[in-house]
């Protein structure tokens, strides 16, 4: 399964449009029934065929001896067809059958949500079991080149250094300021560089990994042995976005300061206190006199 997928579930037949036909289909065939009952009923009782002739005495003292005759005829005659009885079942059956339909896709219906609901719950574990092993995460890292040559000042080098540790291929936007700070007080004392740049970055373990170089014009000869003790530091800050491989941008501040001229020797601003020198006394004459930016 690729990364960042959904698992889809397999397609499932709903049941809902006939069991809709069948209800339709009973509630008509009942309303019919049920008219045409009503319909011979009055159509019977304004017969003018059922009406006596002849004198009303007459009528009236036959009247006792033709009941019991005609009303074995009249009922024999309005006797329902053999076909309403069967017709009554058969919408019996209909209902029940499409109850059962009915019944039948609900169940279906609850099955696919618990379905729906497990293959999400599976692949957001998957998903986070894969950013744990895969996604990408960028280190920054400070190194600088200084020969030892009489005017080591002109040919000193830096190094900003973009390390991908994870498994896949991004691209990295980052803007940052370099300058020259004074340590253990960390006080500005000279600006280097402000750029902003866009970076095709490898997975782990491929190269070329990103790195941005700068010839350090603005020293002077006196910081050249203070950046080698560690009393003098390159400090880079700014921020950088990339993608982390599974759709997610990383947005991170960008703050780390150098301590010495080996590579791999930059640590977090907010971590560098614990390994500051003790302070000099007194201080350099090249230095700024008061603390702070």
């Amino acid at each position: 399964m690729e990364p960042g997928k959904d698992s889809a579930s397999p397609p499932r037949i709903s049941l809902w449009p006939l069991a809709l036909l069948g209800t339709l289909v009973s509630v008509l065939a009942l309303f019919s029934s049920r008219r045409t009952n009503s319909q011979d009923t009055a159509h019977a009782q304004d017969n003018p065929d059922h009406k006596t002739s002849g004198a009303p005495i007459l009528t009236a003292a036959l009247k006792s001896e033709s009941i019991p005759a005609n009303t074995g005829t009249n009922q024999s005659s309005k006797r329902d067809p053999w076909w309403k009885p069967a017709a009554a079942i058969a919408q019996v059956i209909i209902a029940l059958v499409t109850l059962g339909l009915l019944l039948v896709n609900l169940y279906q219906m609850k099955a696919t949500k618990k379905t729906a609901k497990a293959a999400i719950d599976a692949n957001k574990l998957t998903r986070t079991l894969l950013k744990g092993s895969y996604s990408d995460f960028i280190n920054v890292d400070i190194g600088m080149s200084i020969p030892q040559t009489p005017q080591s000042e002109l040919h000193t080098i830096l190094n900003i250094g973009f390390e991908n540790h994870g498994k896949m291929e991004t691209t990295l936007h980052s803007q940052y300021t370099i300058t020259i700070i004074t340590i253990p007080d960390k006080a500005f004392l000279r600006f280097v560089a402000k750029d902003e740049k866009t970076d095709r970055v490898p997975r782990q373990g491929e190269s070329p990994m990103p790195n941005h170089y700068y010839k350090l014009r603005h020293l002077i000869p006196q910081d050249i042995p203070f950046l080698q003790s560690g009393y003098e530091a390159i400090k880079i800050e700014g921020t950088m976005e990339y993608d982390d491989g599974f759709g997610e941008i990383i947005s991170t501040p960008i703050c780390k300061i150098s301590r010495g001229p080996s590579v791999g020797a930059a640590l977090p601003c907010d971590e560098v206190d614990a390994y500051l020198p003790p302070p000099l006394n007194p201080r350099p004459s090249h230095w700024p006199q008061s603390h702070g930016r």
